[in-house]
């Protein structure tokens, strides 16, 4: 089966609906490098998202925010 890399990104920030889900799973369990590729995924999730929290923490500033309204 072959899984594109798109889905399998979708997959490894859970945004997949349950079928697609399990199908994507089965997937990973027959081809280990399919689980590998997810973990990688997932660490630079955490590495982006540890280096752009304190950016997404800040207040939004005044004059971007009146953008917005």
């Amino acid at each position: 089966m072959t899984i594109e890399p798109e889905l399998l990104m979708a997959y490894a920030d859970d945004a997949l609906d349950p079928l697609t889900t399990k199908r994507v799973e089965r997937a990973i369990a027959a081809d280990p490098t399919l689980a590998e590729e997810v973990a990688r995924h997932r660490r630079l999730k955490a590495k982006l998202g540890a280096a752009y929290a304190p950016i997404a923490d800040d207040p939004v500033p005044d004059r971007l925010a009146a953008m917005l309204t």
